[in-house]
């Protein structure tokens, strides 16, 4: 059976390493993106095209994601998802819904993609994949100041923002349970993207200590994995540190604080249950 495979964010770093791999295994594709013209440039590259469609979403505000979302819904079966998409800020941006945009992006779109889809994700026994970030136990858990910014940090609000992201996606997994929809968290290592770029010296810098780094290659290998391969299915609630499955951290494990930021979410995005 052919896999119909969604990743958000695909047409650059990780995302279009992953369109590159899924696309080497026959999967059919769907590439939601903000630039389409570089997802049709990506595929353009491919050895094959077949099968690979391109859809517009912004994830930048919550009426963005809403209508991605609505889009989303009427696509065919998806056996994967996979959630890509994000931002690392390096200044402080109010959104017009009065959000911090890396709080919008990282942590409310799959949030709230989640709850709209689960009926079909369910029905579809999709196998979720969140891609998250093996610094979350440094990011702020005061949850409230991250939304609106006023705790903002170059550097920390993309942690607080993956931390917050990650105690829903736990409770999705707990939602889902026996339902045949699976959702499991990745850190696929520390990549060389542009995600975070600097300018000036601490750019001039950070590019020099990034020839270290993984390529987008092997950061897509252990998402890849996830989604695809047949001895993971029904697993979910897990969290990879790459192919290593590892333990979150102890306030992770905390019910009243995933509830806490579970209805804090709910409150912003003004669903309910």
């Amino acid at each position: 059976m052919t896999r119909h495979i969604l990743i958000t964010g695909a047409n650059r770093g990780i995302g279009a390493a992953m369109t590159r791999a899924l696309a080497a295994l026959d999967c059919q594709l769907t590439l939601l993106c903000r630039d389409c013209e570089a997802a049709e440039a990506l595929i353009r590259s491919l050895p094959s095209r077949q099968g690979i469609r391109v859809l517009k979403g912004d994830f930048g505000t919550l009426a963005g994601i809403h209508a991605a979302t609505q889009v989303m819904a009427a696509l065919p079966p998806l056996q994967g998802f996979l959630h890509n998409a994000a931002l690392w800020p390096q200044q402080k941006m109010i959104n017009p819904d009065g959000l911090e945009q890396a709080f919008v992006i990282n942590h409310l779109a799959p949030f709230l993609i989640n709850l709209e889809l689960e009926g079909r994700f369910k029905r579809d026994g999709t196998r979720v994949v969140q891609m998250t970030a093996g610094l979350y136990p440094i990011g702020d858990r005061h949850y409230t100041a991250t939304a609106i910014g006023d705790n903002f940090s170059a550097f920390k609000t993309y942690a607080s923002t993956k931390l917050l992201n990650l105690a829903t996606t736990m409770s999705f997994a707990e939602r889902w349970q026996g339902s045949g929809a699976t959702i499991n968290a990745v850190h696929p290592g520390v990549v060389r993207t542009e995600l975070g770029a600097m300018t000036g010296l601490k750019g001039v810098l950070l590019n020099w200590v990034k020839r270290l780094w993984l390529t987008p290659e092997q950061g897509a290998e252990a998402p890849v994995y996830l989604c695809s391969d047949p001895a993971l299915q029904g697993v979910s609630g897990r969290f990879y540190d790459r192919f290593k499955e590892t333990t979150l951290a102890p306030f992770m494990q905390d019910a009243s604080f995933r509830a806490a930021v579970w209805q804090q979410a709910l409150q912003l995005t003004k669903k309910a249950g």
